[in-house]
């Protein structure tokens, strides 16, 4: 089954709680016949058995993409890039900006 976001699913091994949203640091399994080169990412999903989680779903944020089913044993906490727990929601709030607008180049800044 999946987590509900409110409720941190433990892992046994590690002892860390889980939840849907979490910033998380995916292990490169790079070996003969594997290629996933892990990253930074996002978990969209969490499979647990009774009590304990056995995978995660993560959509990677940098290199874009995603893996379903990565075992635990492969995903660390990384909540030194969840701006949502360091204060900075801000930043992931503000107005996007074009990246196109190239007035700034050419000196004729339109935000202050």
């Amino acid at each position: 089954g999946q987590a509900k976001p409110s409720a941190p699913v433990t892992n046994g091994n590690a002892g860390a709680a889980f939840v849907v949203g979490m910033i998380v640091q995916v292990e490169a399994r790079t070996w003969p016949g594997i290629n996933k080169p892990g990253g930074v990412g996002r978990i969209t999903h969490i499979h647990h058995s009774e009590e304990e989680v056995i995978s995660v779903d993560v959509r990677y944020t940098v290199v874009g993409g995603r893996e379903r089913r990565v075992p635990i044993q492969h995903v660390q906490l990384a909540p030194e890039f969840d701006a949502a727990n360091n204060g900075d929601s801000a930043i992931m709030h503000s107005q996007p900006r074009n990246m196109r607008d190239r007035s700034g180049l050419l000196g004729r800044w339109t935000r202050c």
